[in-house]
């Protein structure tokens, strides 16, 4: 009788991390960090940077990857901050003071009052403040109605509806600072509504009749209004609190960035829809259904409600209150010196007392409490490795690589490297904050004027890469799994266009910075 000898199994080679993918997203993060972190401090750097960059590397990659959700990926980073490196220090004697220092243990280069710091940064509770705004408008119906009233008028013709829906966006942009939230939840389902309406449906040939156009043209212009406000986009407030904690001799305000940011940005909405109009033609010439559907809208949702009403005036309470430096300047009559969290924190104590939104709503929301806890986390850790001089070494090692270039021609290859390093990004805070202030440290150091640096980087090539890629952020994901564009024309298409933008931003852009900064 012959014995049958089972052959071993050859284990598929992908099943260890199909079937852990939590293990091997921590391996990601906790390899390259241990790895920078044994790196020795170089000249320049303070005791401890390299083990900071390495933390704040890991962090990063963890806010890419996501073994967990960005909060306790956070979290997590800023304790290996305070507890890497930590080593006993023996009695000694301090060179300086000549004092004798008694033995103590020594820990990581993150102190607790930094991280605390943190989690009061004005820029975190800025942002919280600001989903709270944004609540408002989704739970009155405020944001929808707007969007209604701009098809009613606008939507005739395809190339109407996406400037109808880019009005809508831009009106509710400056009080909604996540792009995922105002595009998926004010401008998606109407283009959706609208697409459908027309007979286009997703995952086959019917897309091209509007959908596909509607879809490519509305994250685009959505990437344009994020750029417009400081309060539009979560991650904004972020870079002006890097540039804040780099000392540069100026600030990021509400004010000046919208006066930095308004000229090229009306530019882009103006020409960006018809550009795509070109790239993604929809196969159907006019749609006489959209305005009377948005009408009918609007009839269902009736006269405006009181509720809509009070939140109208908070929000144009808000505009007011952060633009009004700018105003007075213009005016010739001295600033207020309104702070832009402060204002928000009014805005949102004014939703409270005059019943707008709930407490019970703001805790239901997750995001306004998830986002408190990583953004504070993450200002942390990167104000402590600009503090330890990482942000400085690691900009003057880029802009030693573009020594001898005049800085007009250094600049573009910065801001080109910028840019599209955003392939690697799914999520613009992550590409902020990784990138951002060192980028912004090589930019200057080769010689581009300093405000110019930071505000084109800021407003002309973080914001307007938010539609590179289907997975670039929330609303590129929301838009890229709709079934209305594949992936193929979504990376070609939005390519052709990035170099538009690009173009529109360095002819009209820098010239108008230039001017007015």
């Amino acid at each position: 009788m012959t014995t049958k000898v089972e052959e071993p199994q050859v284990s598929d080679p992908g099943s260890w991390l199909q079937r852990n993918p939590t293990t091997w997203k921590a391996l990601a993060c906790i390899i390259p960090a241990i790895l920078i972190a044994l790196i020795p401090d170089p000249a320049g750097v303070q005791q401890g940077g390299m083990i900071m960059l390495g933390v704040f590397v890991g962090t990063i990659i963890g806010f890419i990857l996501q073994p967990l959700p960005n909060a306790p990926v956070g979290l997590i980073g800023v304790s290996a901050g305070m507890v890497l490196g930590t080593r006993w220090v023996p009695e000694h004697v301090n060179a300086e003071t000549g004092e004798t220092v008694a033995a103590a243990m020594k820990w990581g280069p993150l102190a607790v009052s930094e991280v605390l710091a943190g989690f009061g940064n004005s820029t975190a509770w800025l942002i919280a403040a600001a989903f709270i705004i944004a609540d408002g408008f989704v739970i009155t119906g405020l944001g929808r109605r707007i969007a209604l009233m701009f098809l009613a008028k606008l939507g005739k013709t395809p190339l109407g509806l996406a400037y109808g829906l880019g009005a809508a966006d831009l009106v509710v942009s400056p009080g909604t600072p996540s792009l995922t939230a105002r595009y998926g939840g004010v401008v998606y389902p109407l283009v959706k509504s609208i697409s459908m309406e027309q007979g286009s449906e997703p995952f086959n040939e019917s897309r091209k009749k509007l959908g596909a156009y509607l879809t490519f043209a509305s994250v685009a212009v959505s990437s344009l209004t994020s750029a417009l406000f400081l309060t539009a986009m979560a991650g904004n407030p972020l870079m002006a609190n890097a540039v804040a904690s780099m000392d540069l001799g100026f600030e990021i305000t509400w004010g000046n960035w919208f006066l930095a940011a308004v000229v090229p940005v009306a530019v882009g909405l103006v020409v960006i829809p018809w550009v795509a109009y070109k790239l993604f033609p929809p196969s159907i010439g006019e749609t006489p259904e959209a305005p009377a559907a948005a009408r009918a809208g609007l009839a269902e949702m009736g006269p405006m409600s009181i509720q809509e009403k009070k939140m109208l005036g908070v929000f144009i309470l808000l505009l007011l209150a952060w633009a009004s430096d700018s105003i007075l300047a213009g005016l010739g009559l001295p600033k207020l010196g309104i702070n832009a969290t402060m204002a928000a924190l009014v805005g949102v104590a004014l939703m409270f007392a005059l019943n707008v939104v709930k407490w019970s709503d703001v805790v239901k929301n997750g995001s306004i409490w998830s986002t408190l806890l990583f953004y504070g986390s993450a200002i942390a850790m990167a104000t402590k490795i600009t503090t330890l001089g990482v942000t400085t070494w690691v900009g003057e090692s880029i802009s030693g690589a573009l020594g001898g270039m005049a800085w007009p021609f250094a600049f573009a290859i910065i801001v080109l490297a910028y840019f599209y390093a955003r392939y690697l990004f799914a999520s613009a805070t992550a590409h902020i904050l990784a990138l951002y202030p060192v980028f912004l440290t090589a930019a200057i150091a080769v010689g581009t004027p300093p405000m110019l640096a930071a505000f084109f980087l800021a407003i002309g090539a973080t914001n307007t890469s938010n539609g590179l890629t289907p997975m670039a952020g929330g609303a590129a994901l929301t838009a890229g799994q709709s079934g209305m564009i594949t992936t193929g024309e979504w990376f070609n298409k939005n390519f052709l266009l990035s170099t538009v933008i690009l173009a529109i931003f360095a002819v009209v852009g820098i010239p108008w910075m230039l001017l007015v900064l």
